[in-house]
């Protein structure tokens, strides 16, 4: 997928546009296609965040340098992210249902540790502000 479509598909506006039909569903003639994608719209603003403290193309007015690795963001990748891919996997494997392939799972998994301790790297051992 390309970049700039992935930006696009996870963009807050896409995600709030899908709030609006699923929760307007008088909307769009087909807003009742919608209203199970709870999941779907989770999903998508956590990998928008995820994308979002991964993106340095610039900083956008919401985000902000990593100044102490006791940063809220730190932790949610840590902690709260990781969880929720962990969760993804277990749910699926229940019921069989398709999830990430097992090389996306470790990579997004990897990458997000890796950025957390690159991160710490840079403000403690080099004193640079990320």
């Amino acid at each position: 997928m390309k970049v700039s479509r992935a930006t696009l598909v996870f963009s807050p506006a896409v995600i709030s546009s899908l709030e609006f039909v699923q929760k307007n569903p008088k909307a769009h003639e087909r807003a009742s296609e919608l209203r199970d994608c709870g999941s779907t719209i989770t999903f998508m603003k956590i990998v928008g965040m995820w994308y979002d403290l991964h993106d340095i193309s610039g900083w956008k007015s919401r985000q902000r340098p990593f100044v102490t690795s006791e940063d809220d963001r730190l932790a949610w990748l840590e902690v709260d992210f990781i969880g929720y891919l962990e969760d993804i996997k277990l749910e699926s494997a229940k019921c069989r249902a398709k999830s990430l392939t097992k090389e996306t799972y470790e990579a997004t998994i990897m990458t997000t540790r890796s950025t957390v301790a690159v991160v710490e790297y840079l403000l403690y051992d080099v004193g640079q502000v990320y």
